[in-house]
């Protein structure tokens, strides 16, 4: 009773929420002088706005926590009491203490709620919402609730894309406002402002933090752990307005309490909802199993994560009617909507706070007494990979450690997929449950994923030792183990021993080796690989492995050079020493990729960002990247490699893809670009293929999924003598989303071929399982003097997926063999 009073208080209070405070501080619309919702805000005046609230009112905060790509800042707003203001450290240290993070007794019971506004950038009214939020916030009504709440406002986050739509949405205004759904403010140019300066998804990425602005945003994140996290969105205009509980499936891994508080909150809303007689829809479309999600990630980091979607987005604008919907759907609307989900949230937040703190400090004190090991065993073909997904590990703030006594442990082996008798020794690489973040580390290392739903909104599988090639042990065994202590390698050679017969050897194992190779190609380094296995002194040097004469370096006045780089890279090379004929006749010097990509309106922009990533980020190797639109201006000559991220592409890319090859060049085609061979009768893969690959969406999957493929995880068998697979092991693993495959070619180089019907992972739809059998989903052929590349599933997906970038570099950077 106690509680139906209270919150029928604060019900009152919304109805007068437009009456005009006698507060100093200038409304949003005052400050941008227009009025809020009848144009969209560009970043740099939502900044100047929202840091003005805080150089004027002592109830807010401004913290900064880093710049996009393109060099806008990202930053969110504190708003409480100005005691809580005053004293934020020691409430901020107090919520860590609570968790464990930091040692001592908190002292302060504040519960922190964390608003996020804006992560993909053509639901633009979030920024909106974010700054009338945050002044009205600041009236003296919600005094008491500030007393309970350190409320976080991260009003965009993602300033770039955002920035894209505004300025491409501005720029087609006039003076009327058309609603009408094909007029051209209503159609966004490619490749839209939903993604990122990169084109990423960055609600895709909160727990890969591939991007800048995600790296960003969760180091702040874990200085503060909320115990609520809201991510707010929009959707298709069709659409009403959705609030938890989240729709099945949901991660095993979200507590009851989690589930339960989402149905608390939902109960709020929608009493709310109805009395303003606004349509609404929960526990439909939006799931909760895909770790990636804002809403999930922060399930998994102690908060209650909610997702609120409402019918707008980017097609809407200002103000949008179609024949379809009786209501006119306006940008004042939809900040509206946002603001009071916004506030109920605040209000419930502070009714439940005791709750929400009790429950949020058993989250990092579980019960459970049953600790699950990850153990890997490191050699020199893995332990790069093996640091790079502890780098994502420990963003996470999940701990490393090492086996201190080897012993005979049973568990699940992932490559072998069944429960194994192995033998682990000192020094291997253990992950363990027994610590705070215990639950994101099986979340994100579970071999396979649970749920009860095949109707999903996302990914089904993920597991990061897959990404990144790495057998891994699961183990509920007893072992002795110790923090993890990293060694230096040493780099440095003493060039007093360097004669005309020295030869420098690098590995090529992994993407860091990659990345390494094409930092020397730029300095005009030529890089020597070795063309078959060689045997010197007992040691077998291996096919693929990278070579670099000392006397060619010396002689190219290249030597200070590379030595500067390699020991930059704190990277150890295999010295040889070695004068004989046989092993010069199998050193190859490889031909520097000259290459380029296309973009535009034919190109999946998802795709296509995760290819410019890969390039720009991952490798560090330039491209030149041309439109689709502008094929008649290409000028190939001196280009030896294109490739074709997903799309429909056009005839006359068609045209330039057969002349290119036939003149020398490699072509590799991802996904949905491999259409473009069609009409190209003279490869193997043209006449074999039955149709055309279908482009289809993996997304807001409906009805019948038995011939589909939701992002799950398939092993397939790759040659394991050639240049193709080198660095990859046996057993390579890849992400699909679709329900495409490749025929087998009897002249060509089946790479990819499916060995198991059944997924690692994820789900795989009954049909599709039975059409998989029998074809690859990677290949290659050669065509005159050109070959080309066919791959079905996207190598470089989300920019996480490591060993499918490794395999993809092999095309890049080795040739098709004799």
């Amino acid at each position: 009773m106690q509680r139906l009073l209270f919150y029928s208080q604060w019900i009152c209070l919304f109805f007068l929420s437009t009456f005009s405070y006698s507060q100093t501080l200038k409304s949003p619309s005052e400050f941008l002088e227009y009025n809020l919702g009848t144009q969209f805000t560009y970043h740099h005046k939502i900044h100047d706005y929202l840091s003005y609230l805080a150089g004027q009112s002592l109830k807010v905060e401004y913290i900064p926590y880093g710049k996009t790509y393109e060099g806008r800042p990202l930053f969110v707003l504190a708003v409480s009491s100005e005691g809580n203001i005053q004293n934020l450290e020691s409430i901020r240290q107090s919520n860590l203490q609570r968790a464990g993070f930091i040692k001592g007794e908190p002292a302060y019971t504040k519960a922190v709620v964390w608003l996020g506004y804006n992560v993909h950038g053509n639901e633009a009214s979030g920024s909106e919402v974010a700054m009338k939020v945050a002044y009205e916030l600041l009236d003296i009504k919600y005094e008491e609730l500030l007393k309970d709440l350190v409320i976080i406002i991260d009003p965009c986050l993602n300033p770039d894309g955002r920035d894209r739509y505004v300025n491409n949405f501005r720029a087609k205004g006039g003076v009327f406002i058309n609603q009408k759904p094909a007029t051209w403010e209503h159609v966004e140019a490619w490749p839209t402002g939903r993604y990122n300066h990169y084109l990423f998804d960055l609600n895709r990425d909160w727990a890969w933090g591939t991007q800048i602005e995600t790296k960003h945003r969760t180091n702040l994140y874990k200085q503060w752990y909320p115990q609520i996290f809201v991510d707010f969105h929009e959707m298709m205009p069709q659409y009403s307005y959705f609030f938890g509980p989240s729709a099945d499936p949901i991660h095993k891994e979200v507590t009851t309490w989690q589930k339960k508080y989402q149905k608390i909150a939902s109960a709020k809303y929608e009493t709310y909802f109805q009395s303003q007689d606004w349509e609404y829809f929960t526990r439909k479309v939006f799931d909760l199993l895909y770790p990636s999600y804002g809403d999930s990630w922060t399930c998994f980091n102690g908060a209650v994560g909610f997702t609120f979607e409402q019918g707008g987005h980017g097609v809407a604008g200002l103000s949008y009617k179609s024949k379809r919907e009786a209501k006119e759907i306006t940008l004042e609307g939809r900040i509206q909507k946002h603001f009071e989900t916004s506030i109920l949230t605040t209000i419930l937040a502070s009714e439940y706070k005791d709750e929400l703190l009790k429950e949020y400090e058993d989250f990092f004190h579980p019960t459970n007494s049953t600790i699950t090991k990850f153990i890997i065993t490191p050699t020199k073909h893995n332990s790069n990979n093996i640091e790079l997904m502890t780098s994502i590990l420990e963003r996470q703030g999940i701990v490393r450690e090492e086996v201190s006594k080897g012993k005979v442990v049973k568990g699940y082996s992932y490559f072998d997929q069944e429960e194994v008798k192995r033998k682990v020794e000192k020094g291997d690489v253990v992950f363990s449950t027994d610590q705070k973040m215990g639950r994101m580390l099986k979340v994100l290392l579970e071999p396979k994923a649970e749920f009860t739903d095949s109707t999903t909104y996302d990914l089904t599988a993920w597991s990061l030792p897959y990404a990144f090639g790495l057998d891994m042990l699961e183990t509920e065994d007893e072992i002795e183990k110790t923090l993890y202590k990293p060694t230096l390698v040493n780099s440095s050679f003493d060039e007093s021993t360097l004669t005309d017969s020295t030869f420098f050897i690098l590995q090529w194992e992994s993407v860091s080796d990659v990345k390494l190779i094409a930092q020397l190609m730029q300095e005009e380094i030529k890089v020597g690989y070795l063309t078959e296995d060689f045997l010197f002194k007992n040691q077998t040097i291996s096919k693929g492995d990278i070579v670099f004469p000392y006397f060619g370096l010396m002689m190219s006045h290249k030597f200070d050079l590379f030595k500067k780089i390699i020991e930059e890279n704190n990277i150890s090379t295999q010295i040889i020493h070695i004068n004989d004929a046989k092993w010069e006749k199998k050193v190859e010097v490889m031909e520097r990729p000259r290459i380029a990509i296309l973009a535009g309106e034919d190109v999946n922009p998802v795709k296509f960002g995760s290819l410019w990533y890969y390039f720009d980020k991952i490798i560090e190797y330039p491209v030149d990247v041309f439109y689709t639109d502008k094929v008649t201006g290409f000028d190939l000559s001196k280009v030896n490699t294109v490739i074709l991220s997903d799309g429909e592409y056009s005839s006359k890319i068609s045209v330039l893809i057969k002349d290119f090859i036939g003149k020398g060049g490699k072509v590799i085609l991802l996904e949905n670009a491999i259409n473009v061979i069609e009409e190209i009768d003279e490869l193997e893969m043209s006449k074999k293929m039955s149709k055309s690959f279908n482009m289809e969406t993996m997304l807001i999957t409906k009805g019948k999924t038995e011939n589909k493929a939701l992002g799950c995880i398939l092993e397939l068998s790759l040659p394991s003598s050639s240049l193709i697979s080198k660095g990859v092991e046996k057993e390579y693993f890849t992400i699909k989303e679709n329900s495409n495959k490749l025929p087998l070619l009897s002249h060509g180089y089946n790479i990819g071929l499916i060995t198991k019907s059944e997924a690692i992972s994820g789900y795989l739809g009954e049909e599709l399982k039975k059409k998989l059998g029998g074809s690859s989903l990677i290949a290659a052929e050669k065509y005159n003097k050109g070959q080309v590349f066919y791959y079905v599933d996207n190598p470089l997906i989300r920019g996480f997926w490591v060993n499918g970038m490794h395999l993809f570099s092999n095309s890049i950077f080795f040739d098709l063999e004799r």
